[in-house]
C-alpha cells in the first residue's frame, strides 16, 4: 500500500469521480443494485482512499431516489449524502411511484426542498398528488439549469425577475405544457418595466381548457391564452402608476369572446381608477388597497349587472381618520341602487353584501 499512499488525495477524488457513471442509489444502504454505477467500495480500500472518497463533494451531489426501492432508513442515507456534497450544487433524479413508503418518502422530498437553492438539475417523476404538496415552495433557485416535472402540477406561481424572459420568445414554448393547470398565477418583478401592450410578445393564443383561476400583473397577458374553463381573473398591479388609469376593456372582451368563458369573480390589487366594460357574468368583486395610500378609485358597479358581493381589503397602517375617509370616499362610488331603482325594470345589481378587511400591508414579494 505503500505506492497508493503516495497519490495525492486531489488525484484520488478525481478518478473516484470519474468512476462514478450514474448518480447516489440512496435507498440502498450498500448500494448492491448499483454497486457498478456508484462504486462504493473503493472507500473501503483504505483510510486514504476512505477520506478521499467522502471528502470530495461532487461526488455526493447527484442523488437519485426511487420510493419503491428502500431496504434502510432512506431520510438517514440522504440525510448523509448531501451533508457531504457541502454546498456543491445539487443534481437531482427523483421518482414517486407509490404510497406504500409514503412517510419516508414525504420526508425525503421536505429535505430536497429545503436545499432548492443548491438545485443545479432536477428530474421529478411524480405518479401521487401527495408527493408534489411535499415539495414545498422554491424561490430564487440561483443554480438552476433545467427542471423537469413529470406529474399533476394543477395550481403554479410564475416569478419573473427579468423582462428579458419575456421577450426572447421563451413564454410559447413554456404555456402547452401547463395543460394540466387550474390556478395559474404570475408575478413581475418590481422593476420589469412592461408598459405598453407592444412590450409583450404577440403570438397564437395557446388553449388552457382546465385553467380556472388567472392572476397576471398587466392585461397584455390575457392575449397569451384561451381558456374555456377561467372563471376568475385578477389583476395585480405593479406599476403603481396612480395618475393613469387602468384600462382593461378591449383585452378582457377579446380574451371572453376568444374564450367562450364565463368571469365570475374579478379581483384588482390596485390603487387607480379602473375600467372594465360590461361584464355579465361576475357575481363577486374584490379590490386590494393594501399596496396604497391615500383616496380611492372610484368604483362604477353599473357595468356589472349580475354583482352580488363586494370585499374591500385595506391596510391597517393607515391612521384610522384617514382610512375612514377611503373607505367613505369608495361605498359611496359604489352606487348601490334603490330598491326602487330596482323595481323600476332596469338591469342593475343590488349588492347583497359588502364586506371590508382590515390586513397587514403584505411585502413585495407576496
Amino acid at each position: 500500500m505503500a505506492v497508493i499512499s503516495e497519490v495525492p488525495t486531489e488525484v484520488l477524488t478525481e478518478i473516484f469521480y470519474l468512476l462514478c457513471k450514474k448518480p447516489i442509489f440512496v435507498c440502498e444502504l450498500n448500494n448492491s443494485r448499483c454497486k457498478e454505477d456508484f462504486p462504493w467500495a473503493v472507500g473501503l480500500v483504505c483510510r486514504q482512499w476512505r477520506t478521499a472518497f467522502l471528502s470530495y463533494p461532487p461526488i455526493w451531489a447527484s442523488l437519485t431516489l426511487f420510493d419503491s426501492y428502500y431496504d434502510s432508513p432512506v431520510n438517514h442515507i440522504q440525510r448523509r449524502s448531501t451533508g457531504r456534497s457541502g454546498g456543491h450544487p445539487l443534481r437531482l433524479d427523483i421518482s414517486v411511484w407509490s404510497s406504500y413508503n409514503k412517510p419516508f418518502t414525504m420526508v425525503a422530498l421536505e429535505m430536497l426542498s429545503a436545499c432548492s437553492h443548491r438545485w443545479q438539475t432536477a428530474k421529478f417523476d411524480l405518479s401521487r398528488d401527495w408527493a408534489l404538496d411535499n415539495i414545498h415552495p422554491c424561490s430564487g433557485l440561483p443554480t438552476l439549469e433545467w427542471l423537469k416535472i413529470r406529474g399533476t402540477l394543477t395550481d403554479l406561481t410564475l416569478t419573473i425577475n427579468e423582462d428579458s424572459v419575456i421577450k426572447n420568445g421563451d413564454i410559447p414554448n413554456l404555456l402547452p405544457m401547463l395543460h394540466n393547470i387550474k390556478e395559474l398565477r404570475f408575478r413581475f418583478n418590481y422593476y420589469i418595466q412592461l408598459d405598453s401592450e407592444g412590450s409583450f410578445p404577440q403570438f397564437a393564443p395557446t388553449p388552457l381548457n382546465k385553467l380556472q383561476v388567472l392572476d397576471a400583473p398587466h392585461p397584455g397577458i390575457l392575449s397569451w391564452f384561451e381558456t374555456p374553463s377561467l372563471c376568475e381573473i385578477c389583476f395585480t398591479d405593479n406599476h403603481q402608476k396612480y395618475h393613469e388609469p387602468l384600462d382593461v376593456r378591449g383585452q378582457i372582451s377579446s380574451f371572453i369572446q376568444r374564450s367562450n368563458c364565463r368571469i365570475r369573480k374579478l379581483s384588482f390589487n390596485s390603487g387607480r381608477m379602473f375600467f372594465v366594460g360590461t361584464l355579465n357574468d361576475v357575481e363577486e368583486l374584490v379590490i386590494d388597497y393594501r399596496h396604497f395610500h391615500g383616496v380611492r378609485p372610484s368604483i362604477d358597479i353599473s357595468s356589472l349587472p349580475k354583482l352580488r358581493l363586494l370585499s374591500i381589503i385595506c391596510s391597517t397602517d393607515e391612521d384610522f381618520e384617514s382610512l375612514m375617509n377611503s373607505l367613505t370616499t369608495v361605498l359611496k362610488s359604489a352606487r348601490v341602487p334603490t330598491r326602487s331603482k330596482c323595481s323600476s325594470g332596469t338591469s342593475i345589481s343590488l349588492l347583497e353584501r359588502v364586506t371590508v378587511e382590515l390586513q397587514e400591508q403584505p411585502t413585495k414579494n407576496s
